[in-house]
């Protein structure tokens, strides 16, 4: 009798847990859950092991260091290629007459087409970004401009397959594009205003990376940003 007393709280206990990581699965209660869950185990991992407490000890690498100093120095040394000689040229007198002188003729100027004020890429299918999901969801949102059919859940199986990874490089990005689609995209530092205008003007989309320091944490934080 005392067993089957524990028996049927048991059996509720284990029908709740079931029921609540199949209801963890749905995406609509997923997307609200998620980023709790991860704040959550952040604080607690943060608690029993404070980033100040942690202390970096370097590795010591000389030989490895000389190595590489070494090979860098021999690679810089320029070496000395013996050019052969040529024997002296020889004058030969020509009969003195009219010549015709060609005037050389002035290339042709290439002028740059303007930028317009205003250009807008129609076709683009608007997605809302799920938690810690910037840069699959631009990625979805730039091929969509291409007919390119999915979404930010298709992008990030292949960027972030796990789900707690928060971080995507513009690389693997490229990868997706290069490797799991039939289109092709570039991935280029630096650039400025008027580059990112002629882009545009050209029919491009262009995702940029862009940072911020927000309050209620240390250093730098990056987001992708569609244009």
């Amino acid at each position: 009798m005392r067993n089957r007393k524990w028996l049927i709280p048991l059996l509720i206990l284990s029908t709740l847990i079931l029921l609540t990581v199949l209801l963890y699965q749905l995406p609509p209660i997923q997307d609200r859950l998620a980023w709790r869950i991860d704040n959550v185990r952040a604080k607690i991992k943060y608690a029993l092991n404070p980033p100040e407490e942690a202390i970096f000890i370097p590795q010591t690498t000389g030989t490895m260091v000389n190595i590489i100093v070494e090979q860098t120095l021999q690679a810089m040394t320029p070496s000395i290629t013996p050019t052969p000689t040529s024997p002296p040229a020889t004058f030969t007198p020509t009969n003195a007459g009219p010549t015709n002188t060609q005037i050389p003729t002035q290339p042709p100027t290439l002028t740059p087409t303007p930028i317009p004020e205003k250009v807008v890429l129609n076709g683009i299918i608007h997605e809302f970004q799920k938690w810690n999901n910037c840069g699959p969801a631009n990625l979805s949102m730039a091929l969509s401009y291409w007919d390119w059919q999915g979404d930010q859940r298709d992008t990030a199986a292949f960027l972030k397959p796990n789900q707690r990874d928060k971080n995507v490089m513009p690389y693997e990005m490229i990868a997706y594009v290069n490797e799991m689609t039939e289109l092709k995209a570039l991935w280029r530092p630096g650039g400025d205003l008027e580059m990112l205008k002629e882009l545009i003007a050209a029919g491009f989309p262009v995702i940029i990376e862009k940072g911020f320091e927000g309050p209620g944490f240390d250093g730098w934080m990056g987001h992708y940003e569609l244009l």
